[in-house]
């Protein structure tokens, strides 16, 4: 979580008031992190497969490859 988690720690500090670190912190910079480094490209990676899928299965949406 290299570079994620500098970003994480800023985001959160953004909510408080005080200069004290909140004791929900870490989980929320751990959570972050693993949604951005994890989550989010897993779920691109799949959305694109399945286009490809698809295009591959029926080409140009049914229509004829002429057109």
């Amino acid at each position: 979580m290299c570079g994620v988690r500098k970003l994480g720690y800023s985001m959160s500090r953004l909510g408080r008031i005080d200069e004290k670190m909140k004791f929900y912190e870490p989980f929320f910079v751990f959570y972050w992190g693993f949604c951005i480094k994890f989550l989010i490209p897993a779920g691109l990676q799949f959305i694109l497969v399945a286009i490809i899928k698809t295009d591959l299965v029926k080409p140009y949406g049914g229509y004829g490859m002429h057109w």
